[in-house]
């Protein structure tokens, strides 16, 4: 007999890089685990969000994008009562845009 506290559905992450190499070597990291949804800018993110945004368990974001950076993403989804817990990782290398990410 299964008892259904055992069975669980995999959390879904919302992968967003615009760089294919980093969307892969996340990918090879979390599948196991994880389901995951992919972004190549900000703008296919925001659109997911707002298909799926109350699945989501976590936002893992690029903030240099083209189309709709990392930075519009994040004011957007803090703007928004309904999405505004989902969780985020901001993923840079710039130590100045890191700086502005956290005090958004």
């Amino acid at each position: 007999m299964i008892i259904s506290k055992q069975i669980q559905k995999p959390q879904l992450v919302l992968i967003v890089d615009d760089q294919e190499i980093n969307r892969d070597i996340l990918q090879l990291i979390l599948e196991e685990n994880y389901e995951l949804l992919f972004a190549e800018n900000g703008k296919e993110a925001l659109d997911i969000i707002h298909k799926r945004g109350d699945e989501l368990s976590i936002i893992l974001l690029d903030l240099m994008m083209p189309v709709v950076d990392g930075f519009e993403v994040l004011e957007t989804v803090k703007k928004d009562e309904k999405y505004k817990s989902i969780p985020i990782i901001v993923l840079t290398a710039d130590k100045s845009a890191e700086l502005k990410a956290l005090q958004m």
